[in-house]
């Protein structure tokens, strides 16, 4: 009987110790799928987040889904935005405008702090939440000049406003 009971429990360890292999390959997996790129069993869920739609072959879809997610990174310079724009079939210049002001302050962009009441007005920029202007030149010859004009608009930053001008 001893020995039954002996078989039985080896049998049932090394089930549990099956599983436990599997339970630990899978965490090492989630490793891998926590970047965009690289994922697999959460590509579905990446594309929902991201608001992709899925076509293509999977190989497609990751590298959608990789780019849509590192635009979100990459998206603060005004390269970006040329690149963007070179995508589409148009070469845009862009100028920073003087006056626009310096970066966004936590410390001094706050709702109670504004020249008119009087906290701290003195150290405010005139241009009060808005820190930058960007003078974006697209050449009226442009084939996707309104598909470009709305990229560059989805995707600049909100403390900084595009004056697109056609030359």
């Amino acid at each position: 009987m001893i020995i039954t009971e002996g078989k039985n429990l080896g049998k049932l360890l090394r089930a549990f110790a099956q599983e436990m292999s599997e339970l630990e390959n899978n965490l090492l997996r989630l490793l891998t799928e926590m970047i965009p790129g690289l994922s697999d069993w959460l590509l579905d869920r990446w594309e929902s987040v991201l608001n992709i739609f899925p076509s293509g072959s999977a190989d497609n879809r990751r590298q959608a889904v990789q780019n849509k997610f590192t635009l979100k990174f990459e998206n603060m310079s005004e390269q970006f935005y040329i690149g963007l724009a070179a995508g589409y079939g148009a070469t845009i210049t862009i100028n920073a405008v003087p006056g626009g002001g310096g970066p966004f302050r936590v410390d001094e962009n706050r709702v109670d702090r504004t020249p008119e009441l009087g906290v701290d007005g003195a150290r405010l920029n005139s241009n009060f939440g808005i820190r930058s202007y960007w003078e974006v030149k697209i050449p009226t010859s442009a084939q996707n000049k309104n598909l470009v004009v709305q990229e560059l608009l989805k995707y600049k930053p909100l403390h900084t406003i595009l004056i697109i001008t056609e030359v």
